[in-house]
């Protein structure tokens, strides 16, 4: 069986947002838990989280470059080896809000559920690249704030006129705490990596150089990392019929709404 880990990655200043995804066997997993706890035992501590290492905070406080490297290193070692692939979306904030307006926003919803459908089409591309047939489980972090937006997402799934559960390969889908599921904390890293990454080169430019733990993580063909910007959100926006009510039934249902309160005023 495989599971799904997932969790979310923001700026401060609400420049981009992030959601990175692992997928592996359950036996992969169990191999990812064992190398994980004996590496942060090793290094005296007790999770990963990638915003506190860059910022040498909490555990990582007082840390020195080289040793923040190493760490960062064999993180990306256990990673490489123990999952099947990784898959990333990232959405600038202000271009989602910019283009994503009107009916095209009450369908696709907040910029955290639209980046959410973006990782789960990824998914689904690999599932089918691959012939899965076996449910999998998905796994979010607890208390992220767009974790209704996820779980509303894979619900909408059984709305579709074609069977989502099936192509998603959906099973069963739950909220863990990362301090404890520490298979989450690779998710964390991924989404953090493509967070950054991309809200520096928006920032600074398009030819800004990867960062180097990105780097180490992007394994070709291990791991599938898209950005939606303005120009491909308006593809996107310009491709979507929202008169398909097979496509969008939660569409036709507001449009039926609407009819039946003209009428009615």
């Amino acid at each position: 069986m495989f599971s799904v880990y997932l969790d979310a990655s923001s700026d401060k200043d609400k420049v981009a947002l992030s959601i990175g995804a692992y997928i592996a066997t359950d036996e992969q997993w169990e191999e990812f838990g064992r190398e994980w706890k004996e590496l942060l035992a090793e290094y005296g501590i007790e999770m990963m989280h990638a915003t506190d290492l860059e910022a040498s905070q909490g555990e990582f406080r007082g840390w020195a470059k080289e040793r923040k490297i190493s760490l960062q290193k064999r993180v990306a070692g256990i990673i490489n080896r123990r999952v099947n692939i990784g898959v990333g979306a990232t959405i600038p904030y202000s271009d989602y809000y910019a283009v994503v307006t009107g009916d095209y926003r009450l369908v696709c919803g907040s910029h955290y559920n639209y980046c959410f459908n973006l990782v789960l089409t990824q998914i689904g591309y690999w599932i089918d690249k691959y012939r899965r047939d076996q449910p999998m489980q998905y796994v979010f972090e607890k208390g992220d704030i767009g974790l209704g937006d996820c779980f509303h997402a894979l619900n909408n799934q059984k709305k579709r006129k074609f069977d989502n559960r099936k192509r998603y390969l959906i099973g069963s889908y739950s909220a863990q705490d990362k301090s404890e599921i520490i298979q989450l904390q690779s998710a964390d890293i991924l989404a953090y990596e493509q967070m950054k990454h991309f809200a520096n080169r928006i920032a600074f430019g398009e030819l800004r150089p990867q960062r180097k733990m990105l780097d180490a993580l992007a394994n070709p063909g291990r791991v599938v990392s898209i950005r939606h910007d303005r120009e491909h959100l308006r593809e996107t926006m310009a491709a979507m019929d929202l008169d398909d009510a097979d496509a969008y039934p939660e569409m036709a249902a507001l449009r039926a709404g609407r009819v039946k309160n003209e009428i009615k005023n």
